[in-house]
């Protein structure tokens, strides 16, 4: 598991990994996150994570990631126990890398207020239609996520894509995610999903970084989950 070890109380407590059954792959029935022994909540599962796949050489971990995210104002002040439990049709098994996350008090040592980011989502994925990080040029490029505003919620106001730093164009706004607002308990988060997609004739074949920034009344964000995106030639 990875996450940040320190947070401010208005912020985030944001914790990811990935889990997969031995027999079955991925993604796994659930991955249960504790703090301080109870169950905080299920994550969000189907994350890509090539670098398992191809570590493990197994096709079928390719979905294997997990987020799990929970407004850290909904804890006391102090250091917190996180673990997790993942579930698969094989059997049940405590995840390795438990964290301790210290939410400090409302206002840091300098006296300053530690402000959350104004909005924050994921890119779960860009590539095929499937999110296979590896596309041909004959083919429709995707990226896919969800993004949220924390004051208005959520669908923002814009979503654009970056490929290479390089504006390729705005989003679909608006699909429908209630993983994403059950997974917060914030039932605006519904219309939070996003998805893009274009002819990938139109990127130059070879390996490409994909970037997310979202905006909305609160202001801009950068969304984590960048991805590396390679684009065949036609023929291959």
């Amino acid at each position: 598991m990875s996450g940040k070890e320190q947070i401010g109380s208005d912020a985030d407590i944001n914790v990811s990994g990935w889990a997969a059954d031995k027999a079955y792959g991925t993604p796994v029935k659930a991955v249960v996150a504790y703090i301080d022994g109870a169950v905080a909540g299920d994550a969000v599962l189907g994350f890509d994570r090539s670098d398992v796949a191809k570590y493990y050489g197994r096709t079928d971990y390719l979905r294997s990631g997990w987020s799990f995210g929970i407004l850290g104002s909904t804890l006391g002040a102090g250091s917190h126990w996180i673990t997790a439990v993942a579930v698969g049709k094989s059997g049940s098994s405590q995840l390795p890398g438990a964290r301790i996350v210290t939410i400090m008090p409302h206002a840091d040592q300098s006296g300053g207020r530690q402000n959350a980011a104004p909005g924050f989502g994921y890119i779960d994925g860009a590539g095929s239609s499937d999110l296979t990080p590896s596309v041909s040029a004959t083919e429709e490029f995707y990226v896919r996520g969800w993004a949220a505003d924390r004051a208005a919620g959520a669908p923002v106001a814009k979503v654009t894509i970056y490929v290479d730093g390089s504006a390729a164009g705005d989003a679909r706004l608006g699909m429908l995610r209630d993983d994403v607002a059950r997974h917060y308990r914030k039932p605006e988060f519904a219309k939070s999903g996003w998805e893009f997609h274009e002819p990938a004739s139109r990127i130059q074949p070879g390996a490409h970084q994909v970037t997310v920034e979202a905006k909305g009344t609160s202001g801009a964000t950068l969304l984590p989950g960048a991805r590396s995106v390679t684009v065949r030639p036609k023929g291959q």
